[in-house]
């Protein structure tokens, strides 16, 4: 048999505008942070296929 536990009732949640405002800030920093991680990614992306068309472009040779 599951023995009751004592649970305490939780207050109501309450947002206030500064709730808000840090939680929209929380987002707007994850979105530049993908954003900024997305740019890194396609630049290393471009590197690599350069060095690539590198390797190629001297064993042609």
């Amino acid at each position: 048999m599951i023995e009751e536990r004592n649970h305490r009732e939780l207050p109501p949640l309450i947002f206030d505008s500064d709730d808000e405002r840090k939680f929209q800030n929380f987002v707007q920093s994850r979105i530049k942070l993908h954003a900024y991680f997305r740019l890194i990614r396609d630049e290393q992306i471009d590197v690599a296929r350069h060095r690539r068309q590198l390797v190629l472009k001297y064993r042609a040779q």
